[in-house]
């Protein structure tokens, strides 16, 4: 069981340490990697002291353990075990179809922080009374990462909440707005949601993956919004490139009535040199949004041939 932790793990190449979830009868929760339990205790490390001290603790004081695969060991008054499997964690969102025609494969290797502009109706997002930011959509993601291919679930599960809470914290809606300069910019992170239609046994992949300006299109035409009119903007998520240490993401903004694509910005963000899931695709994405998209952005860049030869993602 440990060696699946492990192999999962190693999505975010921090595969020495397993987050295991010790949660005790006074309401502490403690993230560390559990070594043994025993009919009396359990044995662990704390995951913020990896080279620290043994801790043991008796399990008449411990309520619960989570583990990192999602298995569950709940710890009654009598010191019996009743064992929860783990499950699937989400189910088809009957709101949200999953387009199984969107994206190719793509072989290529990308410059690791470059942009294009896709889409030339630039000036409406300015003339707009209202934004709405619905977040980041996992729902198109490939992960490219040959070791980890039919790991998809178990990724889902353990990380996409994680890395989602990661991108909201370093890329705040406030900040967004002050950043691009917009009078009137509302945030509904209900997007995220839609990853929950995927098909996750498809999600992680041998080689790199993109989608097109018609695959966009689609996409954001079988959003399901409660607004009827506006710019809406989303962040696409697209391939976690382990590979060659590179996210590629679609800043994208449309017009909510019709669904009409106005002006997107394809970002390539470079991964950071430190394994761990609070910085290895987070700062990607965040170098895509700040060091690629803002300067597009703000500067008003409205084709790709305004855009420097430094900054710009040639086809």
């Amino acid at each position: 069981m440990k060696s699946i932790f492990l192999i999962v793990l190693s999505f975010v190449g921090f595969v020495a340490i397993a987050q295991d979830r010790v949660l005790m009868k006074s309401g502490e929760e403690i993230e560390v990697n559990i070594l043994e339990v025993t009919s009396g205790e359990i044995t662990y490390k704390k995951i913020s002291m990896p080279d620290g001290p043994i801790y043991r603790v008796e399990k008449n004081e411990v309520f619960m353990v989570k583990y990192a695969n999602g298995t569950k060991e709940v710890f009654g008054h009598n010191q019996t075990i009743e064992k929860a499997e783990a499950t699937t964690l989400y189910k088809q969102n009957q709101s949200f179809k999953v387009d199984t025609t969107v994206g190719h494969f793509d072989d290529r290797v990308y410059p690791k922080v470059r942009g294009r502009i896709h889409g030339n109706n630039y000036y409406k997002i300015f003339n707009s009374s209202k934004i709405t930011f619905y977040g980041y959509d996992f729902s198109y993601l490939k992960i490219t990462n040959p070791k980890l291919v039919g790991y998809g679930q178990d990724i889902a599960n353990q990380y996409f909440s994680v890395l989602n809470l990661r991108f909201n914290e370093l890329l705040r809606a406030s900040d967004m707005q002050r950043w691009m300069g917009l009078s009137n910019f509302n945030s509904n992170q209900m997007v995220f949601d839609n990853h929950k239609a995927m098909d996750y046994s498809k999600m992680v992949v041998d080689r790199g993956y993109n989608i097109t300006d018609e695959d966009l299109s689609r996409i954001v035409k079988s959003y399901v919004l409660p607004e009827n009119d506006g710019v809406g903007m989303v962040i696409n998520l697209i391939n976690f490139n382990k590979v060659n240490g590179y996210v590629i993401m679609y800043v994208t903004f449309f017009d909510i009535a019709s669904r009409e694509v106005l002006y997107s910005v394809e970002t390539i963000g470079e991964t950071s040199s430190i394994d761990g899931v609070n910085r290895y695709y987070p700062t990607a994405v965040n170098t895509g949004f700040r060091d690629v998209f803002l300067i597009i952005f703000k500067r008003k860049y409205a084709s790709n041939g305004d855009i420097p030869n430094n900054l710009r993602l040639n086809d």
